[in-house]
């Protein structure tokens, strides 16, 4: 199996989800080239799901080939990935291990540039990575008026351990990506709420993609060292607000969805709070990226 190396990119985003309920999730665990160069990953271990049912990857090997010095060694690989989803609960586990980490650009590729494999080769990217997605559509009722506008809170709950560990999600709302961002390394627990749109119709779409993973690049790290990487975590829709044209709260509004599924709804000093940690988690991330 071919995964395009783009989907190891912090810019994914989720625009390719159909529109209605949609649930799917992926596992894989991997290596790659740099010099196969638009070959992307290639999967030693994957699996996909279009109901969002649980997936897994898992893949123990070694490999050997010849170290910056020009001395021959070995690497053990292992990894392992775990993904599920449901509407508005998404969850995504990646682990790397790897042993003994080599590096020599005179070594033959593991994966070659017409995306063969020589399994006398040596990759030079180790990747253990999943996603978790949902699309639905909701439908506003009740005391709704013309320019009123909704938002979204995402509560995010994991960790990220060891250099290459990262984890990130991205919402679209009526097919506009309305917001992506990264989590650092570390503990990571807050409410990210999104923009508001506003409900054209009395109907809007959205879809979340979170993605988790955990990847090593030989020709970054010395040779000869011990890389244990995780990125775990849990991310839930844990609350919709309608707001009037000035982003005020309102009440007296319904909600139904494409799923059946029920979306918590916060009550108007709760949904003040979930916008304070809201605009505190933002901080947090601009902080990070400065």
């Amino acid at each position: 199996m071919k995964i395009k190396s783009t989907i190891v990119s912090i810019s994914l985003g989720v625009g390719v989800l159909a529109h209605g309920q949609t649930l799917w999730d992926m596992s894989l665990v991997g290596v790659s080239n740099s010099t196969a160069v638009g070959q992307g990953i290639y999967a030693l271990d994957s699996d996909s799901s279009n109901t969002g049912a649980p997936t897994s990857a898992a893949y123990i090997t070694t490999f050997s080939g010849m170290d910056r010095n020009g001395q021959s060694q070995t690497l053990n690989y292992s990894a392992t990935n775990n993904n599920s989803a449901q509407y508005g609960h998404l969850q995504s586990y990646s682990h790397l291990e790897l042993q003994n980490t080599y590096y020599n650009a005179a070594n033959p590729a593991y994966e070659l540039p017409d995306g063969s494999i020589n399994p006398a080769g040596s990759p030079d990217n180790w990747v253990s990575l999943g996603f978790a997605t949902f699309t639905d559509v909701l439908h506003f009722g009740g005391a709704m008026q013309a320019g009123y506008r909704a938002r979204y809170h995402f509560e995010y709950d994991g960790n990220n351990t060891g250099d290459g560990a990262l984890a990130d999600l991205s919402v679209n709302v009526d097919s506009l990506n309305d917001s992506f961002f990264a989590l650092a390394s570390g503990p990571n627990h807050g409410i990210w709420t999104t923009q508001s749109r506003e409900i054209i119709g009395l109907s809007q779409s959205i879809s979340a993609q979170f993605s988790t993973q955990a990847n090593l690049n030989a020709y970054d790290v010395p040779d000869g060292q011990n890389y244990t990487i995780t990125s775990d975590f849990i991310v839930n829709l844990a609350g919709i607000e309608v707001l009037d044209a000035n982003d005020n709260p309102v009440s007296g509004w319904t909600i139904t969805s494409d799923s059946g599924t029920i979306y918590p709804v916060p009550e108007p000093c709760s949904a003040i709070g979930l916008g304070l940690g809201a605009v505190a988690s933002l901080r947090r991330k601009r902080r990070m990226g400065s």
